[in-house]
C-alpha cells in the first residue's frame, strides 16, 4: 500500500497511466474499507464505552490489517470527513510530534534487536 501511495504521490507524472491506476487501486482498497468503517458513526464507541466495546473496536480496527493508508490516501479520508489541517503553521507542530514519535519507535526496535535488518543502515 506504502508503495503504491509513493507511485501515485511522488511519480505519477513518470509512469505510465495503467501503472498508476494499478496502483491507486491497490492503495483503495483498504482505503475503501476503513472509510465505510469510518463514516458509519455506530461502529465509534463513545469515550466513555465499556472495556467491551473498547476491545471490540480495537479488533475490528486491527482486523483490516493496515498499518497505514499512505499519505495520499490519508489526506483524501481526513479530508472527506473535514479534518484535514492544511495551514502549515498549523500542521507542522503535529507533524514534529509524529517524527518525533516514530524515531522513538525505530530507535527502541533497534535497542530491543539491533540485529534485525529492517533496522541496519547502509554502510
Amino acid at each position: 500500500v506504502l508503495l503504491s501511495d509513493a507511485v501515485c504521490s511522488e511519480w505519477g507524472q513518470h509512469v505510465p497511466p495503467a501503472l498508476f491506476n494499478e496502483c491507486d487501486a491497490i492503495g483503495r482498497e483498504p482505503y475503501e474499507e476503513v472509510l465505510a468503517f469510518m463514516e458509519d458513526w455506530s461502529n465509534i464507541p463513545p469515550i466513555t464505552c465499556s472495556v467491551g466495546e473498547a476491545e471490540r473496536y480495537q479488533a475490528r480496527v486491527t482486523g483490516f490489517k493496515t498499518i497505514q493508508l499512505g499519505r495520499r490516501m490519508s489526506y483524501e479520508i481526513l479530508r472527506r470527513f473535514g479534518i484535514l489541517e492544511e495551514q502549515d503553521q498549523l500542521a507542522l507542530p503535529l507533524r514534529r510530534l509524529r517524527e518525533q514519535w516514530l524515531l522513538e519507535g525505530i530507535k527502541a526496535a533497534w535497542e530491543e534487536d539491533p540485529t534485525d535488518a529492517t533496522m541496519r543502515s547502509e554502510e
